[in-house]
């Protein structure tokens, strides 16, 4: 069942931006995340943030240079689009990573 906690407040010169974290979101928690690594159970404790945990941030910054690299050899918009938001979701693992060492 969804929870909504947050609510993202935009300025109207930037609330193009919304729909596009909607994605990010959508794909981790509906997509290939789910799929893959979703366990039902709390980010945290999923496998991949274990491994950043034990590496710190430079794995999931180096996935996302990773996906960066790879959307380029992709045709279309669709495959491409996947990709990137997957990099930025691995710089958001980084980011929630580095916001925990606080």
């Amino acid at each position: 069942m969804p929870i909504n906690k947050h609510t993202i407040t935009a300025d109207e010169r930037y609330e193009c931006f919304v729909p596009l974290y909607q994605m990010c979101l959508d794909q981790i928690q509906k997509g290939k995340g789910l799929e893959r690594h979703g366990e039902e159970c709390c980010f945290k404790n999923q496998a991949t943030y274990k491994i950043i945990e034990a590496y710190g941030e430079g794995f999931p910054l180096g996935q996302a240079v990773k996906k960066l690299l790879e959307l380029m050899r992709f045709e279309g918009t669709g495959r491409k689009k996947h990709e990137l938001i997957g990099a930025i979701n691995y710089a958001i693992f980084a980011l929630l990573y580095l916001e925990g060492k606080k």
